[in-house]
């Protein structure tokens, strides 16, 4: 599993999919998206809100044809990012 580059020189960098899951309106707009998993589900980090740190596993199998996640397909994977890679 891979990060997501900072460099704005790589395709799929951090910014790009930020803009288009974010922006986009598929995933919650507190979630940073910080890598893809080997199944193509997306780990999006919590950046705002009572769950800050927070690292999520999103389900991109069961996003609606409105391009919307539903709330039952982003599911919590770990209470901080530290807990995260140490796992």
């Amino acid at each position: 599993m891979l990060f997501f580059p900072l460099s704005s020189e790589i395709e799929n960098n951090l910014e790009s999919m930020y803009s288009f899951y974010n922006t986009g309106g598929i995933v919650p707009s507190n979630l940073l998206p910080i890598d893809i998993d080997p199944g193509d589900s997306l780990i999006c980090l919590a950046i705002k809100g009572d769950d800050f740190g927070y690292v999520y596993c999103c389900d991109l199998d069961y996003f609606e044809e409105d391009n919307k996640l539903k709330e039952d397909f982003i599911k919590v994977i770990s209470n901080d990012f530290q807990g995260f890679v140490n796992e």
